[in-house]
């Protein structure tokens, strides 16, 4: 059975998630270990998927004031792709942020991850930007809401 559980740097699932960060994220870009961490982590809300001990998934969320912020990362174990793991975690996240007070979320995301933020309520903004860890990225805003 999956468990969701927010936790912080000083937790012992901080190194697994930080390591599936670079897995899923940072690896296939030729990055080294290490290239995971940002500034957000620090100050960031970090969620974790747990499957027994193992992290199988994990969003990296940085509040930006007290009503609004951005998913820094997000990241599932390959094994678990196709799985309904990262709409269960967003939505986590989401009930955890309207409970919190927070009334809008954003995260950039690549062009072939688009559609899936659409169908869960995300709306793209028209930007795209370029990251330095990726070529292409568009930013993506949701309302929240109660009934979510």
């Amino acid at each position: 059975m999956v468990q969701f559980k927010f936790i912080q740097t000083k937790d012992p699932e901080y190194p697994r998630e930080r390591a599936l960060r670079w897995e899923m994220l940072h690896k296939p870009l030729g990055l080294p270990p290490g290239a995971e961490l940002c500034a957000e982590d620090v100050k960031g809300l970090h969620l974790v998927a747990l499957e027994k001990k193992e992290v199988i998934g994990c969003i990296l969320f940085h509040p930006e004031s007290n009503k609004s912020g951005k998913i820094i990362q997000l990241a599932l174990a390959e094994l678990h792709d196709h799985q309904g793991f990262v709409r269960k975690l967003l939505h986590y996240l989401e009930r955890h942020l309207i409970d919190s007070g927070y009334k809008e979320i954003e995260c950039l995301v690549g062009p072939d991850n688009i559609d899936f933020f659409e169908r869960l309520g995300f709306h793209n903004l028209g930007k795209t930007l370029k990251s330095e860890k990726q070529d292409e990225c568009f930013l993506l805003h949701k309302a929240l809401h109660e009934s979510e």
